[in-house]
């Protein structure tokens, strides 16, 4: 269902995205940007229920790797911005000077958490604002409070609010999963997500555990940093679905890329073989020649061209498929709907000088 319902979602947050870049009505941007909002809840919440899916069978993925836990907490306070202050709210981030630098933690997982308390602190604040403050507790957990000015949570909805599904008392919408995939998180990090007693407001802290980072023993590789111009680059997209094509397209060429297509893994080849483009993006489940098979017959043509970067652009959203695709030789993983953001980025990684 998940893969069912992603195609046609593509099309809306895609193109929806697309128009709202080339339209400067004020009120073309309003309806646009409802439209996308919208895409985007829905999109959040197939991601809630796939997570929720894996927390029930026990496959909760946690991948702990060296980073820097101020620098997430910042970036993702930063998205966060633009949203309060639309709103009319604040949003006030306080980090303790003693939180090291670098440390083991799944600092993907981390941004998920706090951009799901985040969130719920938004849907349930109309004045005042947002205070995050992280700090190292008695026992070196990474805690995080974040704290909002709403009306508060009544003590017999304490736990209430941490069960699938069940969302309170409140009228704002939403899945109600977002609190118990961050506790589930949590708790698989070492940690714990708890609702504290507030005067005023609801205070959630959430806690994780913090491993000593690896020493540094080689410089780390830059990544390429994303031209201003891009029109010296070149993209193939190969979807068997002409809305997908024409979404990733849009995508590529609203970044100055020069966006060509194939309907299919035997015409991809082809295309291939005579003008090599700088990268792939390949859907996974085309009739005939799935993305499997094209990947492994664009990895047997000559010199360069087989080791052009090639892309997963799927909706198989699932954890499991990501490992699968990138295990079978591919280089990126792009799940739909596509974003610009996704879109941007996977341009960053692995673009550089245009050829």
């Amino acid at each position: 269902m998940s893969h069912e319902l992603r195609t046609p979602l593509n099309a809306i947050l895609g193109l929806g995205h697309v128009e709202l870049a080339q339209h400067h009505s004020p009120a073309s941007d309003e309806r646009l940007r409802l439209i996308t909002d919208a895409a985007r809840g829905l999109a959040v919440m197939l991601d809630d229920i796939l997570d929720m899916s894996a927390i029930e069978a026990g496959h909760l993925p946690i991948r702990p790797s060296a980073g820097n836990p101020k620098a997430e907490l910042t970036a993702t306070a930063a998205l966060f911005q633009p949203l309060f202050f639309a709103a009319g709210l604040t949003l006030q981030v306080s980090i303790c000077p003693d939180l090291p630098e670098r440390a083991t933690l799944d600092s993907q997982r981390l941004r998920q958490c706090v951009s799901n308390l985040l969130s719920n602190a938004l849907k349930h604040t109309t004045q005042g604002g947002v205070t995050v403050a992280a700090q190292l507790s008695a026992d070196n957990l990474l805690q995080i409070c974040v704290s909002d000015t709403g009306p508060g949570i009544p003590p017999s909805e304490a736990e209430q609010i941490f069960e699938p599904f069940r969302r309170g008392s409140g009228q704002q919408p939403g899945s109600g999963l977002g609190l118990s995939i961050t506790r589930a998180l949590a708790r698989s990090m070492g940690g714990d997500l708890r609702l504290m007693a507030s005067n005023g407001g609801a205070q959630f802290c959430l806690t994780l555990a913090l491993g000593p980072a690896p020493a540094i023993t080689t410089a780390p590789k830059s990544k390429p940093v994303l031209p201003n111009d891009l029109s010296g680059f070149r993209v193939l997209v190969v979807d068997d679905i002409a809305t997908n094509r024409l979404v990733a397209m849009a995508h590529l060429r609203l970044l100055g890329v020069q966006a060509e297509q194939a309907t299919s893994g035997a015409e991809a080849v082809k295309m291939l073989c005579t003008n090599p483009p700088d990268m792939v993006l390949l859907d996974m489940n085309m009739p005939e020649m799935d993305g499997a098979e094209t990947l492994k017959q664009i990895r047997a043509l000559p010199s360069r061209t087989a080791r052009l970067p090639i892309i997963a652009m799927t909706a198989d959203a699932t954890e499991t498929h990501r490992r699968r695709y990138l295990g079978a030789g591919m280089d990126g993983y792009l799940p739909k709907p596509l974003t610009p953001e996704a879109v941007t980025e996977i341009l960053r990684q692995f673009l550089g000088t245009p050829t």
